[in-house]
């Protein structure tokens, strides 16, 4: 998000460099001497028994948060876009249905004048709605495989060679749904340049790669680096079209 909106703002670099390397210090202590309050059956039962005074009084909002002895988890992986997901479709939200945003599909409700309702149809249907997906979508599925609740679990993604000049045998990745020869264009994330950082290739080199990502890089025939991988691959001459020319 950063880096789409960073040609219309002056976004300070050192200052952005400098909030890295503070969260990262702060991944640090979380993995290392975390003292977060993790729930346990105690709390559970005291959140369940009737507030009574004396007894059972109701916490006061200005006490400050419980903090338990410093430990560690060590089982922690910060890599990129490789965090688990909270289905929010879960539990009673599931009563009320789902309906899934997949790209290319997403859909809004329109009034029917012949069923006289509101029924879902394809925004697309009304225009081109300029959609990518984002390369740290395929690094996700590598790295995690494909969830059953994932949107894209019925996309294809496939290199297509399209530059030309400097550019020849270079092209970038597209995605195309089973139910649909539309093909959507993959993000690029371009490259940095002599006055300019791109805030997702900075995120990117952040981000730590566990053993287990390391392993299934390897196995992936990953060459070098996941991301420098695909630069080998990518035209970016894209770089040099306007923002709003799409893909």
């Amino acid at each position: 998000m950063i880096q789409v909106i960073s040609p219309h703002l002056t976004i300070d670099q050192d200052a952005f460099h400098a909030s890295m390397v503070q969260y990262q210090r702060w991944l640090d202590r979380v993995r290392f001497a975390c003292t977060y309050h993790h729930a346990d059956w105690k709390d559970w039962i005291q959140q369940n028994i009737p507030n009574i005074p004396f007894i059972n009084p109701a916490e006061d909002g200005l006490t400050p948060p419980k903090r338990d002895p410093p430990h560690k988890h060590t089982n922690f992986d910060y890599g990129w876009g490789i965090g688990n997901i909270v289905d929010s479709y879960g539990g009673l939200y599931r009563l009320a249905g789902a309906v899934p945003r997949i790209p290319g599909h997403c859909q809004t409700e329109m009034y029917d004048p012949k069923k006289k309702e509101g029924i879902l149809v394809d925004i697309k249907d009304y225009g081109n709605t300029n959609e990518y997906i984002h390369p740290i979508c395929a690094f996700r599925n590598l790295i995690r495989g494909i969830g059953p609740n994932s949107p894209l679990k019925n996309f294809d993604r496939k290199f297509k060679v399209s530059g030309d000049g400097d550019g020849v045998g270079k092209g970038r990745y597209w995605w195309s749904h089973n139910d649909d020869s539309e093909l959507i264009p993959e993000w690029v994330i371009l490259r940095h340049t002599d006055r300019d950082v791109n805030f997702e290739r900075s995120w990117y080199g952040q981000c730590e790669q566990s053993e287990n990502t390391v392993k299934i890089l390897k196995e992936a025939k990953v060459k070098r680096d996941w991301l420098e991988d695909i630069d080998d691959k990518i035209d970016f001459g894209v770089g040099d079209k306007s923002g709003y020319v799409y893909p």
